[in-house]
């Protein structure tokens, strides 16, 4: 257990953490896997070509996290978690599944200030995703195809490109 994590590798990455935040490159082709034991904050997480995924057993708030090459994106929040989305980037799929809220931890709005951008976006959570309470409050996606669903609450998305929309649920 420590508050802080730091990791950096020519390589994949994959960590069981019981840490507060994470800060890990992977700056040669590789994935990087994360598993944490409760809530974490991703400060910076980047892999140079491959994927990244993130399991925590808690809220998940991720600053800034990016997929190079061809990656997919891959951000699971259980017992109850939150995803609180940044800056979000994949090369290929990017995927939220939050079983709280999926709320937007960035300021501003449109092009250039994007939650989540990827060629094929999938939202998934338990009591909403964004909101449409303030204008800052959705989550800004840049993508060509969209599916967002939730259990409970709202869906408040905006997204800055042309898309083609996947409706679930």
């Amino acid at each position: 257990t420590a508050a802080n994590l730091v990791a950096d590798a020519a390589g994949p990455i994959t960590l069981t953490t019981d840490v507060a935040t994470v800060d890990a490159t992977a700056s040669a082709a590789g994935a990087i896997t994360l598993t944490e034991a409760d809530a974490v904050t991703l400060t910076s997480i980047a892999s140079n070509d491959g994927a990244v995924t993130v399991n925590a057993n808690g809220t998940l708030t991720a600053t800034a996290v990016t997929a190079g090459g061809t990656g997919d994106l891959s951000l699971t929040a259980t017992g109850g978690g939150d995803i609180g989305a940044g800056t979000l980037v994949a090369g290929n799929t990017a995927t939220l599944n939050a079983a709280g809220a999926i709320t937007d931890q960035r300021v501003g709005e449109g092009p250039g200030n994007e939650n989540v951008t990827a060629t094929t976006v999938s939202l998934t959570a338990g009591t909403g995703v964004g909101s449409a309470a303030t204008a800052d409050a959705d989550i800004d996606t840049a993508s060509t195809s969209l599916s967002a669903n939730t259990t409970a609450g709202d869906v408040a998305v905006a997204e800055t490109n042309a898309l083609t929309l996947g409706v679930t649920g």
